[in-house]
């Protein structure tokens, strides 16, 4: 249900913080993100988790970000290559983490900060 709505709340991010109503796009992605925190909540205690929900949550998620990201790009607030670096390496992490799950293998976001790779 909260699903569905997201979907157009990422439209209306990026379409309002495109037109400089800041202020709009910024309550818009608040409540997008608050609906993400509750589906998940909510879905969890009631043992409702589902494997296309495992798929589209992360989906979500990055349009949302990116959405907003790219808005602040379009109004100047933000450069278009920390954007790029941003949205790029999100897309990345999302292909590697989907390539390796069929082998049986999770990559968890913890998993990535508490890697030795990161300490080096």
């Amino acid at each position: 249900m909260c699903r569905a709505g997201r979907g157009a709340a990422d439209a209306g991010v990026g379409k309002l913080a495109g037109r400089a109503e800041l202020s709009s796009g910024v309550s818009i992605f608040v409540v997008a993100a608050l609906t993400d925190y509750f589906d998940g909540k909510i879905a969890r205690k009631r043992k409702q988790v589902s494997k296309l929900g495992k798929l589209l949550d992360p989906i979500a998620d990055k349009l949302l970000i990116s959405a907003a990201l790219i808005s602040l790009v379009e109004n100047h607030l933000a450069p278009a290559w920390a954007v790029v670096i941003i949205v790029g390496r999100e897309f990345a992490v999302t292909g590697l983490r989907s390539m390796r799950r069929p082998e049986g293998v999770v990559i968890s976001a913890r998993a990535w900060v508490s890697s030795r790779w990161w300490r080096r």
